[in-house]
């Protein structure tokens, strides 16, 4: 530490030297550089011909930009359009905005001090355009690129509000130039959209979607009626579970035939002794069965009771045996006529649930095949109708700006006229004040860390001892020692 102090005041000379260089420097700048005027303006921009409001149905679309950052833009990228300034510039005569003739004597030298330093850096200019290295420009060129230099636009943050500012060294050209660009920014922004033809573009794109639209979806309804196809994937499902259905009825109804014709091979095989015993279930509830059997039992009955009177070998015995044997014969043929016409009213029924069947497989394949068709001409009729709402959306934009067009209507309200400026923006005398102290002080200390660095002189006895890593004295002593013969040491 102490070896730094000792640096910096062994520099101190230096040091504020530098210090006060960059002070009168910039003091002398800031009276030698032009003061800048701004004036300022503020755009509200507000939903405008963004916006296209729906019907009371809501059958309408809202044409409206939902990220209003995207409405902002579009509004900073118009206003900052080199085509704007020009045609600003264009209302005022070529020499509007030069500087006026100097007055006085201070005036007189800075304007020669600044002719000087413009005349040496077109001098630059011009040999580096002739050598190629930049693009030449005219002096109009060069105006309209000065007057961007000077125009600045920047959204307010966190609304939508932009902040428009034009700074030039006279405070009215400031504003009278920010009012005339304003104006015309004005006038663009509710022409811009104004295009006639754009309107009738799109109305022709429409009428021609729409008779396209209507004949595919004609089409379409012609292919469904003939088909009968209307909801393919639910008809498709229904008629697979049906099929399923159908088969497993005609399962059921041929292992039933397959039954009947067991039972009726069976009967007709028998004798017919015991038919009364043999009868299944479903047969004992026939009313006609039911009959024979009420009379075989009644008979039977009768025989009973005959034999117990009369014996076994009476003539009316023989009588009832013969005519229970009646009666099992015409139950047996009764029986096989009922079996019989089971067998003939299930096997139609089989026949029908086959027919069923093969044509539910048709259906199926029908669908299948036609589906696809039908699922491509739904296709197209999708396709159209997207086209189709669109370009109707599209022309429902274009004729609300047309009308707005007509009506001087923009989506940019001033809200905030340009103002005279009551105090210059540029130079800031005391910002450069006190930046030029802080430039002084950094320079200062890196010439004085230079200037340590690249000195080659010792100024004492501590610097020597840090050089030669021993005391000075003794490592002098050691050389006189060793070289006697040389007084100088």
């Amino acid at each position: 530490m102490r070896h730094l102090l000792e640096v910096f005041f062994r520099q101190l000379k230096s040091f504020a030297a530098i210090v006060v260089i960059c002070i009168l420097v910039v003091f002398v700048g800031n009276y030698l550089v032009t003061f800048e005027y701004e004036s300022e303006a503020k755009i509200l921009i507000n939903v405008g011909r963004e916006a296209t409001l729906p019907t009371i149905a809501m059958t309408q679309p809202l044409n409206i930009y939902l990220e209003r950052k995207d409405q902002i833009n579009s509004q900073i990228q118009i206003l900052e359009s080199r085509a704007l300034i020009q045609e600003t510039l264009a209302l005022f005569p070529a020499d509007w905005g030069k500087p006026s003739a100097p007055q006085t004597l201070f005036q007189k030298i800075k304007a020669s001090i600044k002719a000087s330093v413009k005349a040496a850096s077109q001098s630059v200019r011009y040999i580096l355009e002739r050598m190629g290295l930049v693009p030449e420009i005219t002096a109009e060129q060069s105006r309209i690129i000065w007057f961007m230099q000077h125009l600045e636009v920047e959204a307010m943050q966190g609304t939508n509000v932009l902040r428009v500012a034009f700074s030039h060294p006279h405070p009215a050209m400031a504003q009278e130039f920010l009012k005339a660009f304003l104006d015309r920014y004005l006038d663009l922004t509710a022409k811009t959209n104004n295009n006639k033809s754009s309107m009738l573009f799109f109305r022709q794109q429409t009428t021609a979607l729409k008779k396209d639209l209507n004949r595919a979806e004609k089409k379409l309804s012609d292919f469904r009626n003939r088909w009968s196809i209307f909801d393919l994937s639910m008809q498709k499902n229904n008629t697979s579970k049906e099929l399923m259905d159908t088969t497993t009825r005609i399962r059921n109804k041929e292992l039933l035939l397959r039954s009947l014709e067991r039972d009726l091979l069976a009967y007709k095989k028998a004798k017919g002794q015991h038919v009364e015993s043999d009868l299944s279930t479903d047969l004992r509830d026939d009313p006609t069965l039911i009959e024979m059997l009420k009379m075989l039992v009644a008979v039977k009955f009768r025989l009973s009771r005959d034999l117990e009177t009369l014996g076994k070998n009476h003539p009316k015995i023989e009588a009832l045996m013969g005519e229970i044997a009646s009666i099992r014969n015409g139950l047996k043929q009764e029986v096989i006529r009922i079996i019989e016409n089971r067998v003939k009213n299930v096997g139609k029924e089989l026949t029908n649930l086959q027919a069923q069947k093969k044509a539910l497989e048709s259906r199926v394949q029908v669908l299948d095949e036609k589906g696809i068709e039908m699922e491509a001409l739904q296709r197209s009729v999708n396709l159209k109708r997207a086209a189709f709402i669109t370009y109707s959306e599209k022309m429902e934009t274009s004729r609300i700006n047309t009308v707005m067009d007509q009506a001087q209507l923009s989506s940019a309200t001033i809200f905030e006229p340009p103002l005279m400026p009551i105090k210059p923006v540029s130079p800031k005398r005391m910002l450069n004040f006190l930046l030029s102290v802080i430039a002084g002080i950094i320079l200062g200390f890196f010439y004085i860390l230079l200037a340590e660095m690249t000195r080659a002189t010792i100024d004492n006895p501590n610097e020597m001892n840090a050089i030669l890593d021993t005391p000075a004295q003794t490592f002098l002593m050691d050389l006189k020692t060793q070289y006697p013969l040389h007084d100088e040491i």
